[in-house]
């Protein structure tokens, strides 16, 4: 990194580099059986070059040749983007623990054994074999600026995902553990997973109509993905968030408080800078209701005269990677829980649903907030107990309409690929069935 930046400074152009290093272990139960085991080294790189107000960007792995690099940079910046902006001269982050010494330690027979464990307990409560992925990861991301930023983090991960597949289809009832230090699934769960798998031998077709819905944390997180394409700096410099204009106005129910905090000390979702050295914040993005907060890159941020909000990553809907472009995001959201248990909302219930899993989300106009999905998991609710297994179910909406009308949010909280989210149980939402 250090001689790609001083290459660039001799060159009279402004550079900034990011990369990441991995290093990552994962293991794979099909059906009860071990069917996989991988072991990777990955190092990537994305340079990017400010050559007279134009932008050029290269991607790629091990960076060898780097004055090349730096040249064919500045090559692309000659065609690339006009922007107005500079590369991040921040010098000072806080300091964050993100990692477990206990995750270095562990081997490949090690997580043979954690999920030989959680298979047998397993047997406890239901005679299946699972599909279990189990992995570890150490890595590191780092950036550099001309301007004088050189800044890196170090974060370990452990996943424990396990799943009972449902007879005639593709999907499952899961459970999993996502942290940055080694976890183990608990038999409530287990026994949790058994019971919802029982359910399964009845089928459910609620009449079309509005009901109550309950979105478990996963099932919340899509709603809350299109929010977070509402508050993108990208979609308010193209004219298309429908909360253009909208700061400061009551936007949701009250009872809905939507934080971005990547500054947690040992969580999963935190991280000092964002993926252009710029320090990250915590900030409300909706608090009891009230919208608070955009979130911007560098390049949003310059074209609506503001500053970033340390919000630049390569983030989406699907996934992250080295080559995808810098965009507003964030994936430290955290909704306020409320005081109710999970179970006091599905009793609270006469009529209803609980949805865990939906599809086709992302083929629906998610960034006006309206969804009209498929339910994949979830199950009828009625006189406050779980009935049995949704079928030919499609639920649709507006997140801006719905999320006005929340009943009651769980004081349970999970992680999810976005944030840590509660259960929220909504009053109204459309429902397609019968």
């Amino acid at each position: 990194m250090k001689r790609i930046i001083e290459l660039a400074r001799k060159k009279g152009v402004e550079a900034e580099i990011l990369m990441k290093e991995h290093q990552t272990i994962n293991i794979q139960f099909q059906d009860g059986k071990l069917n996989s085991v991988t072991k990777n080294n990955l190092n990537d790189f994305s340079l990017r070059v400010l050559n007279n107000g134009k932008l050029g960007i290269i991607y790629g792995s091990k960076a060898k040749n780097r004055e090349k690099l730096v040249d064919a940079a500045i090559d692309l910046a000659k065609a690339g983007r006009k922007v107005d902006f500079h590369f991040s001269d921040h010098s000072k982050f806080k300091k964050l623990k993100l990692t477990s010494g206990k995750i270095k330690k562990l081997n490949i027979s090690d997580l043979k054994e954690i999920g030989d464990d959680v298979k047998g307990r397993m047997k406890k409560f239901l005679d299946v074999e699972p599909d279990i992925t189990i992995s570890t990861s150490s890595a590191k991301t780092s950036i550099a600026t001309t301007n004088g930023t050189n800044i890196s983090q170090k974060q370990t991960t452990f996943v424990n995902f396990f799943m009972v597949k449902i007879p005639a289809s593709s999907g499952g009832i899961y459970e999993f553990i996502w942290d940055i230090k080694p976890g183990k699934i608990k038999d409530k769960a287990l026994k949790k997973i058994a019971k919802e798998y029982k359910l399964f031998k009845k089928s459910f077709t609620p009449e079309t109509g509005t009901m109550p819905v309950i979105f478990n944390p996963d099932s919340f997180s899509t709603l809350i993905y299109s929010f977070l394409t509402g508050v993108s700096g990208d979609n308010l410099v193209k004219n298309i968030s429908p909360l253009k204009d909208k700061l400061g106005e009551q936007i949701f129910s009250p009872k809905l408080t939507i934080l971005d905090d990547p500054l947690k000390d040992k969580s999963i979702h935190s991280i000092p800078f964002d993926y252009e050295g710029i320090p990250t914040t915590t900030k409300y993005l909706v608090e009891n209701g009230i919208l608070k907060s955009f979130l911007y890159d560098l390049y949003t941020a310059s074209k609506l005269g503001t500053k970033s909000t340390g919000n630049g990553f390569k983030y989406s809907m699907f996934g992250s990677s080295i080559s995808a472009p810098i965009t507003p995001f964030s994936n430290s959201i955290y909704i306020s829980p409320g005081d109710k248990s999970e179970k006091e909302l599905i009793s609270s219930i006469e009529k209803g649903l609980y949805i865990k899993q939906v599809m086709g989300f992302h083929s629906g106009d998610y960034r006006q907030g309206r969804f009209s999905v498929s339910v994949g998991i979830g199950y009828y609710i009625e006189k406050g107990k779980l009935k049995g297994r949704l079928v030919n179910t499609m639920i649709a909406g507006n997140i801006y309409d719905v999320l006005k009308n929340i009943i009651d949010i769980s004081k349970e909280t999970k992680n999810t690929e976005l944030g840590k989210f509660p259960w929220v149980l909504l009053e109204k939402v459309n429902v397609s069935g019968k």
